[in-house]
């Protein structure tokens, strides 16, 4: 989410070059796949999928509004990732989609004994949860933002998080039918306080929208897969009052249950992908993944709930090379099972997350790959 290589704004220009040849999805010989939208028991959409990249774009674009942006994007270390991330909202924007609403939660915590707080950085600090609403002809685009707080960050490697006072990061609740992540749980129902409080209710939140296709980064796509859930979910539990069409998560982290299927599709799969990151390093036999995949839940956020969706299909993206395989829905990719059981992938891992190049979980690695 934080401290990866800023992209130019050069090179994000780059990337928009790229949307008007990516409208589809499309298999590794470039068929598109539109069958997928046959499965809804209900009315199919009627268009084709939205770009995975605009996606990428989008989820990268809300984290303009999270701390380390809005709060701390002045300071030089910064400035680059600020304009490109700002370079983002205008590539989302070109491609024709019109920001209709934002929502933010802020929820503040305190740091407490820790000495990491860079000069001028205060000890007491506002978790900022945005969401950003979009739409298009009648579309809409739902985005959530990743965490990307500095403090939040030291504080899950110290094995010692206590981001709100009501419980314990690794806590599970029972709710929407599921057995479901506390934390996920808590930061959804923030959000939705808020939508609700300036529509009235989440029906009228979403009630101009034709079809819905959401997405995120890292939490972002935590919050992207628990919402699909529950918005599909048969009675309707949080009265969004549509369906997810598309869900594109970008980086999500085993914290959930494989009770999470889509009740408005016959097979109980989700159209849409989960995105992955991978590189294969000359040094190492294997290949290393985006840590969020593989052990972020079980050594950072000791989730009980300790599972990856399994009601998508999973699309890798290679460094070096770009679209790598794509699994069948209900199945993980084979190379995160490899690395589970081997410590010298899952140490480089952990490494090539967000510490050193290629910094496979930053976001702007997944907009490069996808352009």
């Amino acid at each position: 989410d934080t401290n990866a290589t800023p992209r130019t704004r050069s090179s994000m220009l780059i990337y928009f070059l790229a949307i008007a040849m990516m409208h589809v999805d499309a298999d590794e010989g470039g068929h598109v796949q539109p069958a997928r939208r046959g499965l809804f028991v209900s009315t199919p959409p009627a268009f084709e999928p939205m770009s995975p990249l605009v996606a990428a774009l989008a989820a990268t674009c809300v984290y303009r509004e999270g701390t380390d942006i809005a709060k701390y994007g002045q300071h030089d270390k910064m400035l680059d990732r600020r304009d490109a991330v700002y370079e983002a909202c205008t590539n989302v924007a070109e491609a024709g989609w019109s920001r209709r609403d934002h929502y933010v939660a802020n929820l503040s915590f305190e740091y407490t004994s820790f000495d990491f707080t860079p000069a001028g950085w205060p000890m007491k600090e506002v978790d900022r949860d945005n969401v950003d609403l979009y739409t298009k002809d009648g579309e809409c685009l739902l985005v959530f933002q990743g965490s990307d707080l500095y403090g939040e960050f030291k504080l899950l490697e110290s094995k010692d998080f206590f981001l709100f006072k009501e419980f314990e990061v690794n806590a599970t609740t029972k709710k929407y039918g599921a057995e479901v992540s506390e934390y996920n749980t808590h930061e959804l129902e923030s959000l939705f306080e808020v939508m609700e409080a300036r529509h009235g209710s989440l029906a009228s939140t979403f009630e101009d929208c034709s079809y819905i296709t959401v997405t995120g980064h890292s939490l972002g796509a935590d919050l992207a897969v628990l919402f699909s859930y529950i918005a599909n979910k048969k009675g309707d539990p949080r009265d969004i009052g549509k369906l997810v069409s598309y869900t594109y998560g970008f980086a999500p982290t085993r914290s959930f249950s494989p009770e999470l299927k889509n009740e408005q599709t016959v097979d109980g799969c989700f159209p849409g992908y989960l995105y992955y990151t991978a590189v294969s390093l000359p040094e190492l036999s294997g290949e290393v993944v985006d840590h969020n995949l593989v052990n972020m839940a079980n050594e950072i956020l000791p989730y009980t709930v300790g599972y990856l969706p399994t009601s998508y299909a999973y699309r890798q993206l290679v460094i070096g090379k770009g679209a790598g395989t794509t699994t069948q829905c209900g199945y993980l990719p084979a190379s995160f099972d490899v690395v589970l059981r081997n410590p010298a992938l899952m140490n480089a891992s952990e490494r090539k997350w967000l510490h050193e190049p290629p910094k496979l979980h930053d976001y702007f690695t997944y907009v490069d790959l996808l352009a």
